[in-house]
């Protein structure tokens, strides 16, 4: 001891742990699938023959999950990347979930980016769906286009109720979709033949009636 100080060693190692945030998602996933009700492989036509136009055209039908080991745990949708094939005749693309429009995005490169996306409460345990639809436009009469709607977990951000990330697999294809412009007038080809009961070439006798003189001459109806 020197003077009124004392000096007390610490043989005993102290450890502070902080924690910052929501939890952790570790255990955290969300899950992409193709869901039931996306659209077949079809034919359609367009809505509007003279602008060749479909508006809101159904092209992908797509569930996200909530995988999370923590019960009270909802995820989000926030943004979302769809790729088309054939995109030169889409001029716009939709985000649904049931009937609510979630967000819409124009189609550059043939992808469309909604970004933001807001009101997609998903459940633990539960799936959310999703429909993709889009607006085609530009189909000549008598043409037609072909379009196709997929994603994959890189184009897609989920968060947690915390504010976490959430690691995203999966992926959805969608189905080929036809839309035709058949507005153009059906040709139709008309053939003209010579009947069997129709006269062969023959003599045929003047009569003298009051000096007049006439041919008789078969008629036959059209």
């Amino acid at each position: 001891m020197v003077g009124n100080s004392a000096v007390i060693p610490l043989s005993v190692p102290m450890q502070v742990t902080l924690s910052f945030g929501g939890s952790s998602t570790s255990n955290s996933t969300a899950s992409i699938s193709l869901d039931a009700s996306s659209p077949t492989s079809s034919t359609v036509s367009v809505t509007n023959t003279v602008s060749g136009q479909y508006l809101n055209l159904p092209v992908l039908v797509f569930d996200i999950g909530n995988r999370s080991s923590n019960s009270n745990i909802s995820y989000y949708l926030k943004n979302l990347s769809v790729r088309f094939s054939n995109s030169s005749n889409i001029v716009a693309a939709y985000l649904y979930q049931g009937p609510l429009l979630l967000s819409s995005a124009s189609v550059s490169g043939g992808v469309a980016n909604f970004t933001n996306i807001t009101n997609t409460s998903i459940p633990v345990n539960a799936s959310g769906v999703y429909t993709i639809k889009v607006d085609v436009s530009g189909i000549n009469a008598g043409n037609s286009a072909s379009v196709s709607a997929s994603i994959d977990s890189s184009g897609v951000t989920v968060i947690d109720s915390n504010y976490n990330n959430v690691s995203v697999n999966g992926s959805a294809y969608g189905n080929t979709i036809t839309v035709t412009n058949g507005s153009t007038a059906t040709q139709v080809t008309a053939s003209v033949s010579l009947d069997s009961a129709s006269p062969t070439v023959q003599s045929i006798p003047v009569s003298d009636v009051a000096n007049d003189y006439y041919l008789k001459l078969p008629s036959y109806g059209i």
